[in-house]
């Protein structure tokens, strides 16, 4: 019983992680970064959008496709979506560090 409202749980948060990716990719919709969340309004105006939308859309597209092998982990007990899953994070974080390195070369 806990093991499928765990699972079910993990099937939401992957569609709406992936819903929020997919508006991302059309550049709509708020922008979920430290990069926009934590500056001043006069700051946000100054910030490419269009990157920090990408940036947006590749990691939640990320987590979204990590929550989703979750999900089928655990109502299949398949290691191999352990596996996906665990990878998709990994790329999250390569990807996020090498967007953050880049942002500190460019300055």
């Amino acid at each position: 019983m806990i093991r499928n409202i765990t699972g079910i749980l993990c099937a939401l948060a992957s569609a709406a992680l992936g819903i929020y990716s997919l508006m991302a990719f059309m550049n709509k919709g708020p922008i979920l970064t430290n990069a926009v969340l934590w500056l001043s309004q006069a700051e946000r105006e100054k910030v490419d959008k269009k990157a920090e939308y990408r940036l947006a859309a590749v990691i939640f597209g990320g987590l979204s496709l990590s929550m989703a092998f979750e999900t089928i982990y655990i109502f299949t007990y398949a290691a191999w979506a352990l596996w996906l899953m665990w990878i998709c994070l990994l790329f999250d974080l390569v990807y996020a560090m090498a967007d953050a390195v880049r942002k500190l070369t460019k300055r």
